[in-house]
């Protein structure tokens, strides 16, 4: 999940078996709407026009190598020319589409891995200026990883005492933050049996 928040990183990650990096991820699903594409269209399809985020990453150089991996996932899956939209942009010209009479509009777009914002000023008849663009790398998944940090964790033990004066490790706490790994919980056997002194003594067992 959240591809596009991994854009930059040059690891691999195991899919049933197979090691791949996040951006041959999205060759494969391109590969896929190509082929869709082309036999719905029955002709070749060269062109792709993707949106993007306003920002991959605060970082500048993590933004450049998130754009340079999602134009090299387009070429891989085998279109020739790739451009690229901004996301909220795309939302306000699709808005604008629709817009009866002249107004201005702020559209949000707020993904898993990124928050992206954009004024349009549509003037009708489907004519649209964009007034103003911004971003951020925010979005659900930090929502979630918070919720469950500050909300959710202190029902698992999160703050309570050990040995009279010992937190329970926080480490644990953090493994709980990721939907990937939730699951080590469950395989590791020195946690397992950590988990059972800790509720032996603990000040709140429950």
């Amino acid at each position: 999940q959240y591809l596009k928040k991994f854009l930059s990183a040059d690891f691999k990650t195991n899919v049933f078996g197979s090691f791949y990096r996040p951006y041959e991820l999205i060759t494969l699903i391109l590969k896929y709407v190509k082929a869709t594409a082309e036999q719905s269209l029955r002709q070749e399809v060269s062109d792709i026009l993707l949106g993007r985020p306003v920002k991959f990453s605060d970082h500048e150089e993590k933004n450049r190598a998130a754009a340079k991996h999602l134009h090299a996932a387009a070429l891989a899956a085998g279109f020739t020319r790739v451009d690229f939209e901004f996301e909220p942009v795309a939302a306000a010209y699709n808005y604008a589409l629709s817009a009866q009479t002249a107004e201005h509009a702020l559209i949000f777009d707020f993904g898993g891995g990124t928050f992206d914002v954009t004024i349009v000023s549509a003037q009708g008849g489907g004519r649209s200026n964009i007034l103003g663009l911004a971003g951020a790398p925010v979005g659900g998944s930090d929502f979630d990883r918070s919720i469950m940090y500050e909300r959710i964790a202190p029902s698992f033990g999160k703050g309570c005492y050990v040995d009279d004066d010992h937190h329970v490790s926080n480490a644990v706490f953090l493994e709980l933050l990721n939907w990937q790994t939730i699951l080590n919980l469950n395989r590791n056997r020195r946690f397992l049996r950590n988990l059972d002194d800790w509720i032996f003594y603990a000040d709140d067992p429950a």
